[in-house]
């Protein structure tokens, strides 16, 4: 792929130049691209083809992020563009061809994930409209996490106290190799269930709501000692319980309306206590709040 000479100007609309764009991008690489768009056409970020592509359109249905981004920010292409066919944006495109990374940069570059294409459907619709009829999602696929939001008490699980407002991918599961099946956020702390059993918690320690021994924030997730094999989490403001897959209850945290289960009831616990149950096996577990009202 050689770069010429565009012959054109910065207001080209040749549908010549629009298709040789598109099968250029099918093509080449991203770093041949970004040599080859500039020299080949003034207008190749913004030209469209017969059915209203673009070349951002082509690199979100590509999974092309570094030339999606470049695209972007050094050739302000623009994301608001429809193709004629479907009225699908890039948005569209990336969530439809599951290039959940192209999503991410289009989104954290405003674009939209609430704007309609012909049949009224949004990026996140098609994600599920399209899924295969004969496909059954089980609790072993692998599965990534992701949050947004007020971070103020860090239970985004980032690593910083920035709020997101958009979907942000927690990495420290996807560099340990662990899969979650579960997510519970509270105010002060968020509990996370690994299809392995393990359950992680970050956020403001106070009281051991955290179950790590001490009182401590911890702004990332991290793995809770001593549990193993569980099968469900639950959590309040204050506690969090825990069900293992033989039927176990763990909790700690505050105890101050004894929701704990423990015996004799302690003031609180800074690491999973088993609560005394009576002998029927528990299948699952909920944490509630307790609410006091003046009359």
């Amino acid at each position: 792929m050689s770069a010429a000479t565009p012959d054109c100007t910065l207001k080209c609309r040749s549908l010549v130049h629009a298709d040789e764009v598109i099968g250029a991008l099918t093509a080449g690489s991203e770093g041949q691209l970004r040599c080859f768009l500039p020299g080949h056409c003034h207008n190749a970020a913004t030209l469209q083809d017969r059915h209203g592509r673009t070349a951002l359109h082509l690199a979100a249905s590509l999974g092309k992020r570094a030339l999606l981004e470049w695209l972007l920010e050094s050739k302000s292409a623009d994301q608001l563009v429809k193709d004629r066919e479907s009225g699908w944006t890039a948005v569209h495109r990336s969530a439809f061809y599951g290039h959940i990374h192209c999503l991410v940069a289009l989104v954290k570059r405003g674009g939209s994930l609430t704007i309609q294409d012909k049949e009224g459907l949004t990026a996140l619709d098609l994600t599920m409209k399209d899924r295969p009829a004969h496909v059954v999602f089980r609790n072993s696929d692998p599965t990534e996490v992701y949050t947004w939001g007020n971070n103020t008490n860090f239970t985004l699980g980032h690593g910083n106290q920035e709020s997101r407002q958009h979907p942000e991918i927690v990495d420290l599961f996807s560099r340990m190799g662990v899969y979650i099946k579960q997510v519970v956020l509270c105010k002060f702390h968020s509990v996370f269930l690994s299809q392995s059993g393990h359950v992680f918690t970050c956020g403001h320690g106070q009281g051991g709501r955290l179950g790590h021994g001490d009182e401590q924030t911890y702004l990332v997730p991290r793995m809770v000692d001593g549990l193993h094999r569980c099968t469900q989490v639950a959590a309040a403001k204050d506690h969090t319980v825990v069900l293992t897959e033989v039927g176990y209850v763990f909790t700690f945290g505050l105890n101050t309306y004894h929701q704990l289960g423990l015996v004799p009831p302690p003031a609180s616990t800074h690491q999973p206590k088993q609560a005394r149950l009576s002998s029927t096996v528990c299948v699952s577990v909920c944490a509630h709040v307790r609410v006091c009202t003046r009359e």
